[in-house]
């Protein structure tokens, strides 16, 4: 049996092999103790920066945009939660469309040099860095939550429509491209990005768990800059913004994570706190607090309630034309008395048409259309829904409406407003509809359009029993 020196031996020989941890080198120095020279002028040009950035109420339009807002529609919410300001005009593409983050970036400099030789006896900013932390994971958050409750109900990425899918890959536009794909997968990918983008929204929302709401929120939003760019999907200098302010928050910990996941050394947790001045500002902290969360929850209701009673982003009036939805062959077509044989290069000559289940009929033909570039802005409005026809350079879309007891229908042009047929229509025997009118240039028209039963693989799933024929 071992006497109690050599027990001694054994520990002190055990405890030799024991590294030790360098205590003294936690970075995490605490509050209040002077700043390095870099650390100031980085934090003067970021809060500028980011004050500008995210100072909507600076901009006119917000003003002009919030006493217009139906605060029922989600589509005017969410508004404004993707509020920045646009100090002047920068186009929606290319490098220049970063013009008014250049001027930002530009005044924060000048105002950080004219900052750091006012203030220059300052020691450390302790307190308005925890606030501007503060202030942009709130904004982070409501800007996350806002465009994730779209994709958490899909609204944002409709399901492809009959004219999309008649409608040749080549004539769409990138952005369109993006949001069909999305649109068509069955995997719950959009809700998937939707749901990630709430649960990083929200945890930011407490200091607790804002870094892991920072490491998540920074993870999307680096991919969604990206597609934003390369689908020119049009919110690339927004999506930038929220991620340069998830970034700046992720600097505040990256030391204590680096020495904690990747060195292994002891890092101390921050657990600074501001002392508020009085009660009142308490106070006033916790309504802020509670306003961010309740117009939140407002916001969540809102957007369930318009994905399960709107048709949205496409219209909602029926089609009035009765079972007269589906896929049309055009059998035949003249103009003015001459018949003009199927053709896919001939100008004038229908190919084929679409009647939705809503009242929209889209026409195949090779007339040069006016493209709508620009994907739809979400705003609220009964007419303005163009999200059917925006980014398609292959079909001409119509509104219509119809009148049974004296059978007509009437053609209102969407890509081009101006546009108006006039028809009286006749159904056939065998089914076929018989559509005779006048266009906008006075031209008679005569068209037979053959429904055709088509079956859609999309529709019918890939993994169900098929039978084309």
């Amino acid at each position: 049996m071992s006497n109690s020196s050599d027990y001694t031996r054994a520990n002190d020989h055990f405890s030799d092999n024991i590294p030790d941890f360098p205590i003294t080198e936690v970075l995490d120095s605490g509050p209040h103790m002077e700043w390095s020279p870099f650390k100031k002028i980085a934090f003067r040009i970021s809060a500028i920066f980011f004050a500008l950035a995210f100072a909507a109420p600076l901009d006119r339009k917000f003003w002009r945009e919030l006493f217009h807002t139906n605060f029922l529609h989600f589509q005017d919410l969410f508004r404004l939660t993707a509020a920045i300001p646009q100090y002047f005009y920068a186009p929606k593409w290319g490098f220049a469309s970063f013009r008014n983050l250049y001027l930002l970036l530009l005044i924060a400099a000048l105002g950080a040099a004219l900052w750091s030789y006012l203030d220059r006896r300052r020691k450390q900013y302790d307190d308005l860095y925890y606030w501007l932390r503060v202030i942009l994971r709130y904004r982070l958050a409501i800007g996350l939550i806002g465009y994730g409750l779209l994709q958490l109900f899909p609204s944002q990425f409709p399901k492809a429509t009959l004219s999309d899918l008649h409608t040749n890959y080549g004539d769409y536009l990138q952005w369109k491209l993006y949001y069909l794909t999305n649109g068509v997968a069955h995997a719950g990918y959009e809700q998937a990005i939707g749901l990630l983008e709430v649960l990083g929204g929200a945890l930011l929302l407490w200091q607790t768990t804002a870094t892991i709401g920072a490491i998540i929120s920074a993870s999307l939003l680096f991919n969604i800059v990206l597609a934003n760019i390369a689908y020119q999907l049009g919110d690339h200098v927004y999506a930038l913004l929220l991620l340069l302010a998830t970034s700046f928050l992720l600097a505040h910990d990256t030391e204590r994570l680096s020495n904690l996941l990747i060195f292994q050394r002891p890092a101390k947790a921050d657990h600074f706190r501001p002392t508020l001045p009085s009660v009142r500002a308490q106070k006033l902290r916790l309504i802020g607090k509670f306003a961010v969360v309740v117009f939140l929850g407002f916001y969540a209701v809102s957007v369930s309630y318009g994905f399960f009673r709107s048709n949205w982003p496409l219209p909602d009036t029926k089609g009035t034309l009765k079972d007269a939805a589906g896929y049309y062959n055009v059998r035949e077509f003249e103009v003015n008395g001459r018949a003009i044989p199927y053709s896919l290069t001939d100008p004038v000559r229908w190919q084929n048409v679409v009647f939705e289940k809503w009242n929209t009929i889209s026409i195949r033909s090779n007339r040069p259309l006016p493209i709508e570039v620009a994907n739809p802005v979400i705003a609220y409005g009964e007419d303005q829904r163009k999200y059917e026809f925006a980014g398609n350079g292959g079909r001409r879309f119509y509104s219509y409406s119809s009148d049974s007891a004296n059978g007509t229908i009437q053609l209102q042009g969407k890509n081009d407003p101006h546009e108006h047929i006039g028809f009286q229509y006749k159904y056939q025997p065998g089914g076929s509809l018989l559509l005779t009118g006048v266009d906008e240039n006075g031209n008679a028209l005569r068209v037979v359009l053959e429904k055709i039963d088509k079956k859609y693989l999309l529709i019918l799933g890939r993994r169900n029993p098929l039978t084309i024929y």
